[in-house]
This record gives structure tokens, sequence and C-alpha cells, in this order.
């Protein structure tokens, strides 16, 4: 199901995580009071911004596990791509050598990436900050899940993979 899912081209990715994004703005926005019309206005746009985003993030990291895992039988790479993670260290040498594979490519595309992450939370804090003071408490129900899952990527999620590294590296 997941590589059906994945497997979409980016526009129907688009499509549909755009369509979600824009699902959660507009129920967030009728919350915090807005008529229809601006309400569905504005979740249109942040749907697009972050549909945007994510499905293309979400379409580039399914393409590199692709071309690493490359010839790895569909069962070892569910394997390959949960031990690039975390659980038991696979004794097959193919799978363990695509896991860390995986591991360090997920590494070296977290450091890069840091920065500009870092930048985007800072800016989504501030901004959501003066949306509630301006506009609504409610719009911060859109903030709420987003800064853990960031800070997670940015600080915890790159230590775990540098562990994963060194425990599949043995």
């Amino acid at each position: 199901m997941r590589d059906r899912f994945l497997s979409l081209p980016v526009w129907a990715l688009f499509l549909i995580l755009g369509a979600a994004w824009c699902a959660v703005f507009f129920v967030v926005n009728l919350i915090s009071g807005d008529e229809l019309l601006p309400a569905l206005e504005l979740a249109a746009v942040g749907g697009a911004v972050l549909g945007l985003a994510t499905s293309t993030t979400v379409k580039l990291s399914w393409r590199t596990q692709q071309r690493v895992l490359g010839d790895v039988q569909q069962t070892d790479r569910s394997a390959a791509i949960r031990a690039s993670r975390s659980g038991p260290v696979p004794t097959d040498p193919e799978v363990r050598s695509a896991a860390l594979e995986l591991a360090q490519g997920d590494l070296r595309r977290q450091l890069r990436l840091r920065p500009w992450m870092a930048a985007v939370l800072v800016l989504l804090v501030i901004s959501e900050i003066g949306i509630a003071f301006t506009s609504s408490p409610w719009s911060l129900l859109v903030l709420a899940p987003l800064v853990p899952i960031m800070v997670f990527q940015l600080f915890v999620f790159p230590q775990r993979l540098q562990e994963r590294i060194a425990l599949l590296s043995r």
C-alpha cells in the first residue's frame, strides 16, 4: 500500500496531500470564527504551500530509497528500510548493506537540510504566534503538532541515525 501511494506522480501526491492540508487549515479557520469563503481561501493557500513541500519531500525520499535498494527483493526492501532506522540488525549482508546505505543517505540529507529546517521552524513559530495575537488563538492548533515534529527532525533524528550507522557498520 505504501509503495502504491508513493509511486504516484508528484502532481497526484500534491493533490492528495494538498487537499489533506487544506482540510486541516479549513477546519482550524472555521473553528477560529472565520466566515466560509475567507476560511476556504486561507486554507487553499496553506494547503497548496504545504502540499507542495510535503509531496516533493516524500517523493524525493521514496526515489532515493528505490535507487539505493535497486535489485533487493520486496520482502528484503521492507527489512532494509526498517533496519535503517530501528530494530534488530539484519543478518543478511545484502540487506544490512542496503540499510546502512539508506541510513547514511538519510543522515546526509538531514545535515544538509538542517539550517533550512531551523529557519522554517523559526518563521513558522513567529508567524503562528503573530497570527494567534492578531487573529485567533485557534491557529495555534496547526502549530502544536508541527513544532515537536520539526524539533525531533532537527535534534533527535540525526543523533539516532548516527547511532544506527555505527551499529550497522559493525
